[in-house]
């Protein structure tokens, strides 16, 4: 589990000088979230806050925030941010139990190896009665390339529809307010684009190594080929992002 981690780390830390300029749509995830979001909470962590989209967004609603990502060198593209920066794993919170009012995590819980143990985690710091607020990718995110993938045997991502989620909290010591589910389709004018936004972004890790992946000219021909028959009418390459946003309560 270390060097998974280990790996995720490094994904994100060679991200960093691309992600901002190619965040557009986790930009538009973090607006939406916001919207589940209530005011007037205390003391709020960001968790996986990586270049501090929704931190921006969250300062009118808290007294303290506090930005946690794994990752030094995205935690440095926020160097900006007025609020306290800290590197560190979201499995090993340091703030003591119960000594946070709402934790907000966009895009960050897909990429835990036991989200059993990582809600626990955030639920030790969480107050009674306070608030996680979560956006997650969920089945249908990158559907484009999976479904190329598919056609030349290559690795790829899973992600869970928004039921799986909802069934997973009924184990947690959280209550579920509301869910929703949002999409958004980018255009590129090149499939390395589209492939260059995944990567810039650091979204494209796969936890299965053994398989193949988007490697070899002839390998990705081929890749490309079962890519083409998602190409919209104006030759764009799509790419899609099922997202999902749960606003949730520790009770």
């Amino acid at each position: 589990m270390y060097h998974e981690t280990l790996n995720i780390k490094n994904r994100f830390s060679r991200s960093a000088s691309t992600y901002l300029s190619h965040g557009n749509v986790q930009r538009e995830i973090a607006k939406k979230l916001l919207t589940l979001c209530e005011k007037n909470h205390g003391r709020v962590l960001d968790v996986g806050a990586g270049c501090g989209f929704f931190s921006d967004l969250l300062r009118p609603f808290c007294e303290e925030l506090f930005l946690l990502d794994i990752s030094h060198e995205l935690l440095k593209e926020a160097q900006w941010h007025p609020h306290q920066r800290i590197q560190g794993d979201f499995n090993r919170i340091p703030f003591p139990n119960e000594s946070l009012e709402g934790l907000g995590a966009s895009m960050a819980l897909q990429w835990s190896l036991n989200p059993q143990e990582t809600l626990e985690e955030w639920g030790r710091v969480l107050r009674p009665e306070g608030f996680l607020y979560l956006s997650l990718p969920l089945l249908g995110t990158f559907h484009e390339l999976h479904e190329a993938g598919r056609e030349v045997n290559a690795n790829k991502n899973h992600f869970f529809p928004l039921a799986h989620w909802q069934d997973f909290f009924d184990d947690t010591n959280f209550v579920i307010e509301s869910a929703e589910e949002k999409k958004w389709c980018m255009n590129f004018s090149s499939m390395e684009q589209a492939l260059h936004s995944v990567k810039a972004t650091g979204v494209s890790y796969v936890k299965s190594p053994h398989h193949r992946t988007l490697r070899g000219r002839g390998f990705l021909d081929a890749f490309k080929e079962a890519y083409e028959n998602f190409l919209t009418p104006f030759g764009q390459w799509p790419l899609t992002y099922q997202i999902g946003f749960l606003k949730v309560r520790k009770k």
